[in-house]
């Protein structure tokens, strides 16, 4: 399952920006090739009042943020369902003022990133958390 995308916060399906991901990627795409295997969809509004940058994935399995983090930690989404930012804890998690998005968009053997793939993702991560809009009074510093 293949996707393109028009948008520069979010790497393209073949990112080949870290080859030990991309290669992890393509092995699972041999292995499962109608699992997602490409990088994880940030979930929720990109104007949420709340930012959670989750850590890498191991599996490709997931298609968004959402679904990674509920992998992981079954328990997330009765946190968020408790704190008023889902209304639901499933793994479809209804987002309320909340938006997900991993520090490493590709799926990780082990779940453990290198260095050098974090920092290839933070050009993704970065803007999402500090958007351009962004601007700071220096009067105030």
């Amino acid at each position: 399952m293949l996707h393109s995308s028009s948008d520069p916060l979010q790497p393209v399906s073949d990112c080949p920006a870290c080859p030990r991901l991309a290669e992890y990627r393509v092995s699972g795409r041999l292995a499962a090739p109608d699992e997602w295997n490409a990088p994880l969809l940030p979930s929720g509004d990109v104007s949420a009042g709340l930012l959670i940058v989750a850590p890498p994935c191991e599996h490709a399995k997931h298609r968004t943020t959402a679904e990674a983090l509920i992998g992981m930690l079954p328990f997330f989404g009765d946190v968020l369902a408790e704190t008023g930012f889902s209304d639901t804890a499933s793994p479809s998690l209804l987002l309320k003022d909340c938006r997900l998005v991993s520090a490493v968009r590709c799926a990780v053997p082990a779940g453990l990133a290198l260095p050098t793939e974090v920092s290839g993702c933070n050009r993704f991560l970065i803007p999402t958390v500090i958007p351009t809009e962004f601007s700071c009074d220096s009067s105030v510093m």
